[in-house]
């Protein structure tokens, strides 16, 4: 597709093999990141294991509905796949903006028991760059995350008219919601790391306890 971002790494991710089927690590930490937004929410599910590989296990969207819905899916998705949440990283402007009951969207979220982080304020075409320098390393779950997958295919910039070049702006269609909720991924990242690493140790202290046959007792 003319002025596609994405299609180049997206196809080297398929012929490496990186859009498979990527489970679940029970050890490990799920953060998520979020692209909200008044017509469609996007969130991306995913793991860091030890190496820097970022693992896309799960993938949803909805539109037109409130916050409490979002929830209710990332608590049936921790009683159905046995997640347990890290952070969930959120657009730098969720603290200025309301959901339809009127409160800030942070703290409608923190309300609801969602760690939320705000990422740090960047222009698109940084993001977009983030997104570049992170895709090398990602996994995707082609089964959970198909849709994920096409959007990231089809997300394009805009074309003049008249010169029929392309400009930096990307079209906003239904392929911009998943690719900003990959931007929110690349640009937040680091900001699950602490977390991340504390859960790690609680996990692995955890699975020595349980393999000593002093889990119940601790």
């Amino acid at each position: 597709m003319e002025g596609a971002i994405y299609v180049e790494a997206i196809q080297k991710m398929q012929k490496e093999e990186r859009v498979c089927n990527v489970p679940h690590q029970d050890e490990l930490p799920v953060h998520t990141a979020w692209d909200i937004g008044l017509d469609t929410t996007a969130i991306i599910f995913f793991q860091t294991p030890p190496g820097g590989a970022i693992h896309i296990i799960d993938y949803y969207e909805s539109s037109q509905v409130p916050l409490p819905h979002y929830v209710r899916v990332i608590n049936d998705l921790r009683e159905m796949r046995g997640f347990t949440y890290g952070y969930h990283l959120m657009p730098w402007d969720i603290a200025r903006k309301e959901w339809d009951d009127g409160r800030g969207r942070d703290s409608a979220a923190k309300k609801l028991g969602l760690n939320t982080v705000p990422t740090k304020r960047m222009n698109i075409e940084d993001g977009i760059n983030a997104v570049h320098m992170l895709l090398p390393r990602v996994y995707i779950d082609g089964k959970h995350c198909d849709r994920l997958v096409q959007a990231l295919l089809g997300y394009r910039r805009k074309q003049d008219r008249v010169t029929r070049e392309f400009m930096p702006t990307p079209v906003h269609d239904w392929s911009s919601h998943p690719c900003d909720a990959l931007r929110v991924l690349a640009t937040g990242r680091k900001r699950s790391r602490l977390d991340e690493n504390k859960t790690r140790e609680r996990y692995a202290t955890r699975t020595r306890r349980a393999a000593s046959g002093s889990w119940m007792s601790a």
